[in-house]
Order: structure tokens, then C-alpha cells, then sequence
């Protein structure tokens, strides 16, 4: 509850900023946002928490529809609970604007994706190699947040995202299932008004 009123605080604090006009309309056809961040993950069915550096690129196709890539690197887990040496994923998919208005844009999406993951586990059948192999895995996602946009290429960002999937080899299958935040500073541009 109180990193519920925490969020709202933060969403009302920013909504009084003068250098946010709520006149200028930032969500339209042509938009291209980009960013970078770190990312902090919960592994859902284990006591197990990542981080990753996560990338995304948008491109809206009208106010309300925009299509979506991000990729996460896996950089570590924290922590003497380690089940996997990679964990990185790419997903593709379509996000849903719920509410664009003036500078402020929440939005829910979906994205299938995959995941190059490798279990840390030692690997008793094979005394020269220490780990698995790599293997790709099927994984879907869900995400919700929103995006507050300033006065000219710059925007906020927060996302929750949920994973589902799992790591499957030689070894029993480890749960992918997790949920991750991201948020920080971005990047926007209108490509359409760029050719005018």
C-alpha cells in the first residue's frame, strides 16, 4: 500500500512540473521512443532476484497502437541462489495506450519472446565442461506503465513486466516465470515531422 501512494505521489509530482505543458500532444503516429536502463527481476517460484540491462525501441503506429522490441542482458543474480549462468531475452509485440493525454501515456502490452538461458548447475556427465549448454526457450510476457513526456526528445518511463517460461535441457526444467521493473530517462523523436 505504500509504494502504491508512493507511485501516485510520484505521478502527481511530476504533473506539476511547469516544463510539462499539458497543451502540447507528444503520443502520435510516427513516434519513435528509445531508452536504456537497468533492470531489477524477481524469479517468481524461487528466492532468486536478477538484474539485467534492458533496451527497447517503439515505434506508435497511431495514438493507440504501437509496436515494441526490448531486450534484456543478464548481468547477475545477487545472492548465493544462482540456478542460471545466462539469462537473456528478446521480445516483439504490440502495447495498447490506454489513457494519452497531453504529456502523460500508460499503456498495457503483449510480447512474445525467447530466452538464451544456461543452468549453473554443474554438469556431472561431462567432466571437461562445468555447465550445460545454452539452449533458446519460448517465453511470453505481459507489461503494464507508463511514459511522461517533457518538452522536446526526453520522456520518463516505469514498467512492471511478467514473464512466463521455462528453462528447458539436460537438467530438470528451471521456471523462467518472473517479474521485472524497469524505469529511468528516455529518448523521442517524431520521425514523420522529421521529413517536413
Amino acid at each position: 500500500m505504500v509504494k502504491l501512494k508512493a507511485f501516485f505521489l510520484l505521478i502527481l509530482g511530476f504533473s506539476s512540473l511547469p516544463f510539462f505543458a499539458q497543451n502540447n500532444v507528444f503520443i502520435s503516429k510516427g513516434l519513435l521512443r528509445f531508452q536504456g536502463t537497468l533492470s531489477a527481476g524477481k524469479m517468481l517460484q524461487q528466492n532468486v532476484k536478477n538484474v539485467l540491462l534492458h533496451g527497447d525501441m517503439e515505434y506508435y503506429t497511431d495514438q493507440k497502437i504501437s509496436i515494441r522490441s526490448d531486450v534484456y542482458y543478464f548481468v547477475n543474480s545477487p545472492g548465493n541462489n544462482r540456478p542460471l549462468k545466462q539469462n537473456h531475452s528478446l521480445f516483439v509485440g504490440s502495447n495498447f495506450h490506454l489513457f494519452s493525454q497531453g504529456s502523460f501515456d500508460a499503456y498495457a502490452g503483449i510480447q512474445p519472446g525467447v530466452a538464451l538461458s544456461q543452468s549453473a548447475a554443474p554438469n556431472e556427465s561431462s567432466p571437461v565442461f562445468s555447465t550445460y549448454q545454452s539452449t533458446f526457450n519460448p517465453l511470453f510476457s505481459g507489461m503494464v506503465g507508463f511514459n511522461y513526456y517533457g518538452p522536446n526528445y526526453f520522456h520518463l518511463f516505469i514498467q512492471t513486466r511478467y514473464i512466463l517460461g521455462k528453462h528447458l535441457s539436460d537438467v530438470a526444467p528451471v521456471p523462467l516465470e518472473e517479474l521485472r521493473v524497469s524505469f529511468g530517462l528516455g529518448f523521442n523523436l517524431n520521425v514523420l515531422n522529421l521529413k517536413n
